[in-house]
C-alpha cells in the first residue's frame, strides 16, 4: 500500500471519528408494572423523520457536540427493553409500537435540566397490514442529579415517557376499537407527517455554537400579542417583550416571509420614532426663550412643521403595529407547517 493511500485512509478515519461521534444510551431493566394491560409489545417500528439520533449533547464539556443514540439501534433497543420488562402472556394481544417521535433536550438556567418527549402509535397486525388502536404522547423534565453529568439521566427520562405511554394505553378502551388496516408504507408516510418534532430539531442543530454551553432550540410555543403602547409579545409564557427580543427565533426559522415582515417592521418602527423625534425638536425649539421673549408666543414657523411631523408619525406607528402582528402571525403559521 502506497504512503498516499495509507495517508488518505487515515484522514478518512479521522474525519469520521470527528464528525460522527455519538453517545450511546443503554436502557436499564426495571419491570414495567401495569394493571390489567391485556397486551404485550410484539415488535417496534421506528418511523421518525430522523432515525439517526435522539438528541444532541450540549451541556457537558466532555460530550458536547456529540449526538445521542440508543445502544444497538432504536427499534432493537426498545424491542429488547419491552421483551425483558413487559412480560408476554399467551392470553394477551400482541401490539406493534410505532415510534413517531423521540427527542431529549438539555438546557441550563441556573440548574441543568433535561427533557424527553415521545409520541407513539399502537397497531394490531394482520396479514402484513396494520390497524391503529391507540396513539398517545408523553413529556417529562427534571433536573440533573447532583454530581452527575446530564446525559447519564436521559435514559431514565426516556423510560419514563415510554412507560407513561404504556399506562395511557392500558387505561384506554383500545380493545373496543375496530381499526382500519393500512400497509406499512401508508403507516410510515402518516408517521412522517405527524413527526414535526424531529424536523424542528433537525432545523436547529446547525445553530450549534461551540463556545457556548447550550444551543438555541426552536421553541414549540407560539408568539402571543399582549398589547401595550408598543407592540409587546410573549413567548412560552414568559414576560412581555417587544418584537425585537425574538429576532433569534425569526432567524433560526429561516422563513423568507417572516424575515421580510420583521425587517419591514423594524424599519417602520425606527422611522416612526425618527419622525416623532424631529417633530419634538421643532416644537421644543418653538418654545425657546428668545421666541417667547420677542412675541410672547411660540414661534409658529417652527411649531407648525413640528406638529406636522408629529402627526405624520401616527400613521407610521399604526403601520408598525400592524406589521408586528403580521410578523408574529407568519411566524406561528410557519412553525405549524414545519
Amino acid at each position: 500500500m502506497s504512503k498516499k493511500i495509507y495517508f488518505s485512509i487515515l484522514c478518512l478515519v479521522f474525519c469520521y471519528s470527528l464528525f460522527a461521534q455519538k453517545v450511546e444510551i443503554e436502557f436499564k431493566n426495571y419491570p414495567i408494572e401495569l394493571k390489567q394491560r391485556g397486551f404485550y409489545i410484539s415488535r417496534v417500528l421506528d418511523n421518525r423523520n430522523d432515525t439517526s439520533k435522539v438528541g444532541w449533547s450540549v451541556l457537558d464539556k466532555d460530550t458536547r457536540g456529540k449526538f445521542y443514540v440508543l445502544k444497538g439501534g432504536t427499534s432493537k433497543s426498545l424491542g429488547l427493553y419491552f421483551n425483558t420488562n413487559l412480560k408476554r402472556d399467551t392470553n394477551q394481544v400482541p401490539l406493534v409500537l410505532n415510534l413517531v417521535s423521540l427527542m431529549v433536550t438539555e438546557r441550563a438556567q441556573g440548574m441543568r435540566e433535561g427533557r424527553a418527549k415521545v409520541a407513539v402509535q399502537f397497531f394490531r397486525e394482520k396479514d402484513g397490514m396494520f390497524g391503529k388502536v391507540y396513539e398517545t404522547s408523553s413529556f417529562t423534565e427534571s433536573l440533573s442529579e447532583f454530581g452527575k453529568d446530564i446525559y447519564t439521566t436521559h435514559e431514565r427520562r426516556i423510560r419514563a415517557v415510554l412507560n407513561q405511554c404504556l399506562r395511557n394505553l392500558s387505561e384506554s378502551r383500545w380493545m373496543e376499537v375496530k381499526p382500519d388496516y393500512v400497509s406499512e408504507f401508508e403507516l410510515r408516510e402518516e408517521s412522517k407527517k405527524i413527526d414535526t418534532i424531529s424536523k424542528r430539531f433537525a432545523d436547529t442543530v446547525g445553530l450549534f455554537n461551540w463556545k457556548r454551553a447550550e444551543t438555541v432550540i426552536l421553541n414549540l410555543d407560539q408568539l402571543q400579542h399582549k398589547g401595550g403602547l408598543l407592540p409587546n409579545f410573549v413567548l412560552n409564557k414568559n414576560k412581555s417583550h417587544t418584537l425585537w427580543a425574538f429576532k433569534k427565533y425569526f432567524k433560526q426559522l429561516n422563513d423568507v416571509e417572516t424575515n421580510k415582515l420583521y425587517t419591514d417592521y423594524k424599519a417602520k418602527f425606527k422611522l416612526s420614532f425618527l419622525v416623532l423625534g424631529i417633530g419634538a425638536v421643532f416644537v421644543g425649539a418653538s418654545f425657546s426663550d428668545n421666541s417667547i421673549a420677542d412675541t410672547g408666543m411660540p414661534n409658529l414657523s417652527l411649531a407648525v412643521p413640528g406638529a406636522v411631523f408629529a402627526a405624520c408619525s401616527v400613521p407610521i406607528y399604526i403601520k408598525t403595529n400592524k406589521l408586528a402582528l403580521k410578523t408574529a402571525e407568519r411566524y406561528n403559521a410557519a412553525i405549524e407547517n414545519k
